[in-house]
């Protein structure tokens, strides 16, 4: 997965994973992995206290600070020691205009191969709109459903949710219903923050129909993810499982930017993400 892919991946993780806590502060440690290669695992720290969440990818030395009290979010490149804050509307607008350069480059590119092989091509991008959930009419109708599936997580019963996009099964979310996040988060900012970020498949032309209800009610009434199984990558399947939760104390120092850090615009952060 393209860094791009994983920064748009934890944006969409951490902004649906929360709904209800009320202590000092959280702490999860989860493992990220593909399907058929379980034994290579990525991990994560999730810190959550003070209407701020904190997601730090130890494997890629990559975090997102959520900060909502200031409707922001940072990306924070440890490798590189550089930090970029993202406003929604600019981050949409940074990924309209990346994704329309690319498009063009792609179409110049096309007209100049041979007729032939200029049709092979074109079948098998429509061939991946179609394996992308893409129902012929431009729309991907959501919907979810309760399997009526449970099983332990963490020491926390989860059930699981099914995910279709045009009855094709999506995704799968393990929620329980045993934890309480709202004291923690402000559910009105973290809710419009994520709106924005909703909006980036629409300005990229993706007229996506989401049963928004379902998602909301979902997390409304305290559903908490303690695993997903991500099936949007056609044949690779990825699944993400939180292993450990406590609760204590996080020191503020961890949701400050670390000192020497340089900051990188929205667009140096999409360029050097391929």
């Amino acid at each position: 997965m393209n860094k791009l892919s994983l920064i748009l991946f934890q944006i969409f993780l951490v902004l649906i994973l929360f709904t209800d806590y009320s202590y000092s502060g959280i702490v999860m440690e989860q493992m990220r992995y593909e399907l058929k290669t379980p034994d290579k695992k990525d991990k994560g720290i999730l810190l959550i206290q003070d209407n701020k969440m904190l997601f730090k990818d130890t494997t890629n030395n990559v975090s997102t600070l959520f900060d909502f009290d200031r409707d922001q979010m940072i990306v924070l490149d440890h490798n590189g020691q550089t930090f970029t804050v993202i406003d929604p509307k600019a981050f949409v607008k940074a990924i309209e205009d990346y994704t329309k350069e690319v498009k063009r480059m792609r179409q110049k590119h096309l007209e100049s191969l041979p007729p032939e092989q200029r049709e092979m091509v074109e079948k098998m991008i429509k061939k991946r709109e179609l394996e992308s959930g893409k129902n012929g009419t431009g729309k991907i109708v959501i919907s979810i459903k309760n399997s009526g599936v449970s099983e332990n997580i963490s020491g926390y019963k989860a059930s699981k949710y099914e995910v279709f996009h045009n009855d094709k099964l999506n995704e799968e979310l393990w929620l329980t219903n045993d934890l309480n996040i709202q004291k923690e988060l402000d559910l009105k900012k973290m809710s419009n923050l994520m709106t924005e970020f909703k909006k980036v498949n629409k300005r990229l032309g993706n007229d996506t129909v989401v049963n928004e209800d379902a998602f909301i009610n979902l997390f409304a009434n305290g559903g908490f993810p303690l695993k997903t199984v991500d099936r949007s990558f056609g044949e690779t399947v990825y699944i993400e499982e939180v292993v450990d939760i406590r609760k204590e104390d996080i020191p503020e120092d961890n949701f400050k930017l670390p000192s020497g850090y340089k900051e990188k615009s929205v667009n140096e952060l999409l360029k050097s993400a391929f």
